[in-house]
């Protein structure tokens, strides 16, 4: 289509320059270098190093365009493998944690049977009677396992008037043996120690003169339990 186009428009400009030289002879010369000048244009336009340049810059941005879109869709594949990474790698700290956690459980459920059993306060008594106040203690095990030995001190506190008369352990604690059980001679401490025959709650009393605050301390006690006789 081009090439018609061109053949169209020179022979137009040769007619011209033609018709041209029959009218006037003098501007022949001009209109003919003038048609030339007009041929080489538009020839570089069409086919020449005019055209080759418009169409390198148009591949030049084609190919800028399509860089860059290749560009972002590496950023996006790279982005989207980050997150599935990052996603796996939370998962795996998630099971590890809970490896963690199972693995604290199995440890601390092994330390507590290790551990010897402790007793704990579950039961006090105090009642009046005709020579002054009759405790009765009661504690429960931690655990359900054997204890050996117990032994418990009671003390009142020397500011107190009152004396510890007598202390012993007490069948509803549970069948025991070897009862040994001392009270000092000025009443401010006395103590008990037995074993229990099967597994029980250890039970004993401790009858008191008067009203005072007294402190029990015991082998499978955590800590001290001191209360007070008002």
């Amino acid at each position: 289509m081009r090439e018609i186009i061109f053949v169209f428009i020179a022979l137009l400009i040769l007619g011209s320059i033609f018709f041209v030289y029959i009218k006037n002879k003098n501007y022949a010369g001009v209109l003919f270098i003038a048609s030339l000048f007009v041929l080489a244009a538009f020839y570089m336009l069409q086919w020449g190093s005019l055209s080759s340049f418009s169409i390198n810059a148009l591949s030049v941005g084609a190919s800028f365009i399509k860089e860059k879109r290749a560009a972002v869709v590496n950023d996006v594949k790279a982005i989207a493998e980050m997150k599935t990474q990052s996603e796996k790698d939370r998962k795996e700290i998630e099971q590890v944690k809970s490896e963690i956690l199972a693995l604290k459980k199995e440890i601390d459920k092994t330390t507590e049977l290790a551990s010897p059993p402790s007793l704990i306060l579950t039961g006090k008594i105090i009642k009046p009677i005709e020579s002054g106040y009759e405790i009765t203690l009661q504690f429960t095990p931690s655990k359900n396992a054997p204890m050996g030995m117990l032994e418990f001190i009671a003390a009142i506190d020397d500011k107190s008037n009152a004396r510890i008369l007598n202390m012993w352990p007490d069948v509803l604690g549970g069948a025991f043996e070897d009862n040994s059980r001392k009270v000092e001679s000025n009443g401010k401490r006395a103590m008990v120690s037995y074993s229990l025959l099967s597994v029980g709650k250890p039970t004993f009393n401790i009858r008191v003169s008067g009203k005072a605050e007294i402190k029990i301390e015991g082998n499978y006690l955590d800590k001290p339990i001191i209360f007070e006789i008002k």
